[in-house]
């Protein structure tokens, strides 16, 4: 069994400040990073031996620079994780993917959305299984 390994990092930041009134823009987005981690499996199952896994980490920062009538926003962490696959068929590609997004089951409210003003979290864990074709 070999794997061919990658990891990626990536950050996103948004500043924005109204000069007249001396306060932050509204609805501006927190810190935010990203980490994902994919290995690519040469393993026999199921027909194929190119399997891929992939997990994925993001840590958002609370949000405390907000506008006169705005709420602030505490920062959370999301972990997730998924394996699928391709299998070739003529020119055209098969692919199965199972994810579990969420997979700690972590309650947070996101800045961007209008459902943090009614306290409602974003969705717990769930699970997606996706089956497509690229043809």
């Amino acid at each position: 069994m070999t794997a061919t390994q990658s990891f990626d990092l990536g950050a996103e930041y948004v500043y924005g400040f109204n000069l007249d009134e001396n306060l932050p823009l509204p609805f501006m987005p927190p810190l935010s990073a990203l980490a994902r981690w994919r290995a690519e499996w040469h393993i026999h199952f199921l027909g194929s031996e190119d399997w891929n896994t992939e997990i994925r980490y993001r840590a958002t920062a609370a949000q405390n620079q907000v506008d006169r009538n705005e709420r602030s926003t505490p920062g959370y962490s999301l972990l997730h994780l998924a394996i699928g696959n391709e299998w070739s068929i003529n020119e055209s590609k098969l692919g199965l993917r199972f994810e579990v997004r969420n997979l700690l089951d972590q309650a947070y409210l996101q800045h961007l959305s209008r459902y943090r003003y009614l306290n409602l979290p974003e969705p717990g864990r769930n699970f997606t299984l996706q089956l497509y074709c690229i043809f």
